[in-house]
């Protein structure tokens, strides 16, 4: 299913957000994005308490 045209057939069409009760129109396509924070190993390790990654001598 490619979830860019899923339920096209409803783009332009108004409905109602269930968690807010508030009207919004449906969009013809949807673009996706994400933000990453990377963090090093010592700052999961210093501030987290994750333990440390053990690599071999290869890595």
């Amino acid at each position: 299913m490619d979830f860019q045209t899923k339920h096209i057939e409803y783009a332009g069409t108004s409905h109602l957000n269930a968690s807010n009760n508030k009207p919004y129109i449906y969009q013809a396509t949807r673009k996706i994005a994400y933000t990453a924070f990377i963090e090093t190993d010592e700052v999961l390790y210093n501030d987290w308490g994750i333990p440390m990654p053990e690599y071999d001598t290869i890595t």
